[in-house]
């Protein structure tokens, strides 16, 4: 079968297979091929998103991420992944409205904790420990287990006695 012959559902399945074996740039160019095929496919918006995010290809995947918006304004898995984006590019302000607005269209408890942790990344590069150490609280409620969460509390936690600390000496 031609390139040209295959369907938007080969296509998919194809960019999913590219995926999981962390073929990016190969996962890009088919989902490119769905989108090309369905400009309304919400699924492969997405998984291009992913793919050029994996990529590193930043600001390409918040454009991406940013259409599978228009087209499901109210999917907060894409606001946590264009969160995550705005972090990479250091636009953490941007970043938290993008994690409010996924906490607002009810995450399920896994996206939760993936919103919650961006949004305390987000607070701690703003210099706000307490809001960080807060949400990192919030997904530790719901896995206690959760390295990252345990991990960025902690450096939350040194940085925020750091910052009283060096507080108390300026004075």
């Amino acid at each position: 079968m031609e390139h040209s012959e295959k369907s938007k559902e080969e296509w998919f399945d194809l960019g999913q297979k590219y995926h999981e074996n962390e073929e990016y740039q190969k996962a890009v160019a088919a989902y490119r091929h769905v989108v090309k095929l369905d400009r309304y496919n919400v699924h492969a918006w997405h998984n291009l998103g992913l793919a050029l995010r994996f990529l590193g290809k930043l600001d390409d995947a918040l454009k991406v991420f940013n259409t599978a918006e228009s087209l499901d304004p109210g999917n907060g898995e894409i606001n946590i992944q264009q969160g995550l984006i705005l972090i990479g590019q250091e636009k953490n302000e941007q970043a938290v409205k993008k994690f409010e607005k996924a906490f607002r269209s009810g995450l399920g408890s896994d996206n939760q904790m993936v919103a919650h942790i961006g949004m305390g990344i987000s607070y701690l590069n703003l210099d706000k420990p307490d809001d960080a150490i807060s949400n990192f609280d919030a997904a530790l409620r719901i896995d206690n287990e959760n390295l990252p969460a345990l991990t960025m509390k902690a450096g939350a936690s040194l940085n925020t006695r750091g910052f009283y600390i060096g507080k108390e000496c300026h004075r």
